[in-house]
């Protein structure tokens, strides 16, 4: 069993399990062509050197996500009927497809006639969902008061608490912390439950492993855990002993400016779904709660259904110079999950040919010697061609 991400590649050739990132799978697909053979070249684009893949989190919708499904989609028909039949199982091995998710979307997957759903029913206790009269103008004052409420009069139990970012994780903890200081709250807390201390740990993606591995630590039982965190804490592990959620029911995501390609950092409602995911944290070792800071009429009528892909709100420059990049000439033909707008392709392609990325001759647009280059770097286009 190996794993490789971005600069460190534990595998070997007796490696029969391998953990890697959507990045690496796709570097992978891109070698192809630099192989120097025809033999090595289809082996490289086929990933004949995989009889199973499994993609973890699909309903993330990450554009990696959505390109990876639908080239995995044409390998896999290629593989198991169009090659099998011609040269055989022995050199064409049959790839399986198995694509895990705790909410997937049945429908918006089923891009296969053999597709089968198997449904793994998880040990989930209820979860009891409160929601605020009043949405607060501070979410961030509102969460530190109900966390410290939690630890004044209820039973013993982790909390978890969703934030938006680094900066919204250490203001609650200042707060929290400023509050442990009362003696008002210390007497109250000692008379209901004779617990005595407030463990409070952040959690984000930046955050050191060392650091991380805290949350996974051992808790005195004079002790009760507070985890505060952002959305890195929704799917991407289970965070043990905690019975509480507090939810401020926000998110903060990249937005792109589609015409120039500059990107900033938005706050918003997150979606519904992401909303039922933070809840479920609760149940994982007994009945738990939620208690989100903002009414249900928020929620019903503000929060998305589920969020959009990744691939129709940002620009696609650099998956489209991929895909000329593994010789594919009609992009917008490509089996995409959700497909861009044909603006968006006009837009993106338009982009490349200005860059010297492709090839002015429309239809095909080939990719040009630059555009090889470009495509090697793990950066927008226009960053690339700077470089």
């Amino acid at each position: 069993v190996g794993h490789q991400v971005r600069y460190d590649n534990q595998t070997n050739a007796q490696t029969h399990i391998k953990f890697m990132t959507e990045g690496i799978l796709l570097k992978e697909l891109s070698s192809a062509g630099s192989q120097t053979t025809p033999e090595k070249k289809r082996a490289a684009a086929l990933l004949l050197q995989y009889s199973v893949i499994i993609l973890d989190e699909v309903h993330e919708r990450t554009i990696e996500m959505d390109w990876l499904l639908g080239w995995l989609s044409r390998i896999v028909y290629l593989r198991n009927y169009v090659l099998a039949s011609k040269f055989g199982t022995e050199k064409i091995r049959p790839l399986k497809l198995v694509l895990m998710s705790a909410t997937l979307s049945e429908g918006s997957f089923r891009y296969s006639p053999i597709f089968h759903q198997l449904v793994i029913p998880g040990r989930q206790f209820p979860v009891t969902l409160h929601h605020n009269r009043k949405t607060p103008q501070d979410p961030l004052i509102e969460a530190a008061r109900k966390i410290i409420k939690i630890h004044q009069r209820l039973p013993a139990g982790g909390i978890l608490c969703f934030v938006t970012g680094k900066a919204e994780i250490f203001r609650v903890k200042a707060l929290l912390e400023e509050a442990q200081n009362s003696e008002t709250v210390r007497r109250q807390v000692r008379k209901a439950n004779k617990r005595l201390s407030l463990k409070i740990l952040p959690l984000y993606a930046q955050l050191p492993k060392d650091e991380q591995q805290r949350i996974f630590d051992t808790v005195p039982p004079d002790t009760r855990v507070c985890v505060i965190a952002t959305n890195v804490a929704e799917t991407s592990l289970t965070i043990p002993h905690i019975r509480y959620i507090v939810d401020a029911g926000q998110v903060k995501r990249r937005v792109y400016d589609m015409y120039t390609g500059a990107s900033r950092f938005e706050v918003g409602w997150t979606s519904q779904n992401s909303a039922q995911q933070r809840a479920g944290r609760a149940g994982r070792v007994g009945p738990g709660h939620c208690y989100r800071l903002y009414s249900s009429a928020v929620f019903n009528n503000e929060f998305p259904p589920t969020h959009r892909p990744e691939i129709l709100e940002r620009p696609i420059e650099d998956v489209l110079l991929k895909m000329k990049e593994l010789n594919i000439e009609n992009v917008e033909k490509f089996p995409y999950i959700d497909a861009p707008s044909p603006l968006a392709f006009r837009r993106s392609l338009l982009h490349l040919e200005q860059l010297g990325a492709l090839a002015m001759s429309p239809p095909t647009r080939p990719i040009t010697s630059a555009g090889q280059w470009m495509a090697r770097f793990p950066i927008a286009p226009r960053m690339a061609r700077f470089l």
